[in-house]
């Protein structure tokens, strides 16, 4: 069972998404990657209390925000799995899947299902980027085909991967927990195909993968672009989500100049996912 500590938060207001672009980069550089962003803010997580007070402190001696700016937070460490129990129903997306905890009963007419645990969450499918990720795979060729979760967060995409036929999925992130949840979920769906580990691009293999999914944020998949290049095999396949609309013009022209085409796009909510081929 994965320890639960408090979780320290910080909401940074900017609408501004150069000034989003820096405080991404700045919050990477000193080891904080758990950062959602929106049209209008930062919301920005860390289990280290001192990175939150360090990025804080930073933020205004730089001019980069001012306290009327910055909201922060914590969240008490508590029963996760009973509140998880209470919060979390089902997903399913079309006839093709569904993500389901173990409590729930199987959805009938759907080819697909994924269960999951009561965990504090690293990726449900109820997020609009993860929803459009598993939509997007419902008509790729995964059969027999290596794939490289990047990002890899609970694991859903490895294992609905595995299930379409995939024959071999390595899958890293950055955040320990997150690959603790992730095996629990892969033993929880009897995959036996997946691999995963806790680390960054530079651990993984100069191979040609077959298909590469990331589901991260802007930030990071703007600076990945040639890491990922050399992981695709040419004439593979690159589905990329964790975009806001308007800034997947530029994700689009940023992939090309490593040799990616652009195949098509998916739009959910404020969110889209983007499909491009190796050339």
């Amino acid at each position: 069972m994965i320890e639960r500590t408090d979780i320290f938060k910080i909401t940074i207001s900017t609408s501004d998404e150069a000034h989003q672009e820096i405080i991404i980069a700045f919050a990477d550089s000193i080891g904080i990657d758990a950062i959602e962003q929106t049209n209008d803010s930062l919301i920005i997580h860390s289990e280290k209390k001192e990175l939150i007070e360090q990025l804080t402190t930073q933020l205004i001696e730089l001019d980069l925000s001012t306290e009327d700016d910055l909201i922060k937070e914590t969240i008490k460490n508590q029963n996760w799995n009973a509140t998880w129990e209470k919060s979390f129903t089902p997903i399913v997306i079309n006839n093709f899947c569904a993500v389901r905890a173990s409590f729930h009963e199987s959805p009938k007419n759907v080819a697909h299902e994924i269960i999951i645990n009561p965990e504090l969450a690293f990726g449900t499918g109820h997020h609009e980027t993860t929803y459009m990720m598993i939509d997007q795979m419902s008509d790729m060729p995964l059969l027999d085909k290596s794939i490289f979760d990047y990002g890899c967060g609970t694991a859903i995409l490895s294992i609905l991967a595995e299930k379409l036929g995939a024959s071999h999925i390595f899958g890293i992130d950055i955040e320990d927990q997150a690959i603790e949840c992730a095996q629990n979920c892969v033993e929880l769906n009897g995959s036996k195909n997946i691999r995963l580990e806790v680390g960054t691009l530079d651990i993984v293999p100069v191979l040609e993968y077959d298909i590469i999914l990331a589901n991260i944020n802007k930030g990071v998949l703007m600076n990945s672009g040639e890491g990922l290049s050399q992981r695709c095999a040419p004439g593979g396949f690159l589905l990329l989500s964790g975009i806001l609309k308007g800034d997947d013009p530029k994700v689009i022209h940023y992939y090309r100049e490593y040799g990616f085409d652009y195949k098509r796009i998916m739009y959910k909510g404020e969110w889209s996912s983007i499909l491009m081929k190796k050339a």
